[in-house]
């Protein structure tokens, strides 16, 4: 089980909820990692149980899902009741009110296009990694934002871990315009490259720690010269509290004690503390509401606005449509398609990911 990604030990869990026969059950994000085709068939599974006479309660942040297969919205926060009405009288504007407490603006920021000009800020090249891609080539340049769709399996995770020496690969990589030779994610952030996993808990973060470590680790040497410097850590502390939102009761409370996305949002201030040029952001709203979602897509553009070249690897088209400048579609390990502009649809996506399209020769 522990070799498998997180999409596949998903499909596990959901296989292993099934076989179980229940007459009631709880489905807590079954979908969080999973793609289009795959959320269609684990659609059919529900309709099916529903038939039978399964209760079922699907707790979900999508509202797209929860407008498509609920009977009966029930909406929290912060831990209280604070709506209950038929699925059929509620429009997804209104839910998401409902949920942040608040009426909420656009979901996504406005893209501000990247300088067409520019030099790529990196450049992979033909780049293999055994068993899951093969001869993969594309370029980011600053500002820009580019995403990565594909199906369970494609290879877009286990391409990035490659690339950043988690995992062994082989294949040019420049960053800057410059060869470089990275063989662990140390020797990526010395070169101004860095990478937020999809598995917050397990490689993220250390959720037993308290909030400055998880901050600061990856700049250690910015506060042991040689003694830790735990005023300064503090201090750091303080304005990554206020520039990405985290809510915590406490500078001092461990990680594990942060909602959700409160804890995505303390793994992005992590990985961008180096301070880097280029970040790669995998699954970056998994598992958040609504509104965190929404705070987690101004902090994205808002780093493409300061001149970082940044790549998002998403499950969810629509976060990739609303979010990228461009998207590139891996299919089977290798990238089949990078499409933008008016191409950037789920249609056209899906049809890539798939294999019903194909790139004109």
């Amino acid at each position: 089980m522990r070799r498998l990604i997180v999409a596949e030990k998903q499909l596990v869990e959901i296989a292993k909820a099934l076989s179980r026969k229940a007459r009631f059950l709880i489905m807590d994000e079954p979908t969080a990692t999973l793609t289009p085709s795959e959320v269609s068939r684990l659609f059919g599974l529900i309709e099916r149980m529903k038939a039978q006479g399964v209760t079922i309660v699907y707790i979900s942040h999508k509202l797209d899902e929860v407008e498509r297969i609920t009977d009966e919205v029930v909406v929290m926060r912060d831990g209280r009741l604070v709506g209950r009405a038929p699925t059929a009288s509620l429009t997804r504007h209104d839910m998401a009110t409902m949920m942040v407490g608040r009426e909420i603006a656009d979901l996504f920021p406005d893209k501000v296009e990247p300088q067409a000009a520019a030099a790529p800020a990196l450049q992979v090249e033909g780049f293999t990694v055994p068993g899951w891609a093969q001869d993969v080539s594309f370029a980011v340049r600053p500002g820009e934002i580019l995403g990565f769709a594909g199906l369970v399996g494609a290879g877009r995770t286990e391409l990035f871990e490659g690339i950043m020496g988690l995992r062994p690969g082989s294949g040019t990589i420049r960053l800057g315009g410059r060869p470089a030779a990275l063989r662990s994610p140390r020797d990526a952030a010395r070169n101004g490259l860095t990478y937020l996993s999809e598995d917050r808990k397990g490689k993220g973060l250390h959720t037993a720690f308290p909030l400055r470590p998880n901050l600061t680790l990856m700049a250690l040497e910015r506060y042991a010269r040689p003694w830790l410097d735990q005023g300064a850590e503090r201090e750091a502390l303080k304005g990554a509290v206020a520039e990405f939102g985290i809510r915590t009761g406490s500078l001092e409370a461990r990680a594990a004690s942060l909602s959700g996305g409160n804890q995505q949002k303390l793994a992005l201030a992590k990985v961008l503390h180096p301070e880097p040029r280029v970040v790669v952001l995998d699954e970056p709203t998994r598992g958040v509401d609504v509104g965190a979602k929404r705070e987690i897509y101004f902090l994205i553009q808002k780093l493409a606005a300061k001149g970082l070249a940044v790549v998002v690897i998403s499950s969810e088209l629509i976060e990739l449509i609303g979010l990228a400048h461009r998207v590139a579609i891996m299919r089977e390990g290798r990238l089949v398609a990078t499409v933008g502009g008016d191409e950037m649809t789920e249609e056209t996506m899906i049809a890539y990911a798939t294999g019903a399209r194909h790139v004109a020769a």
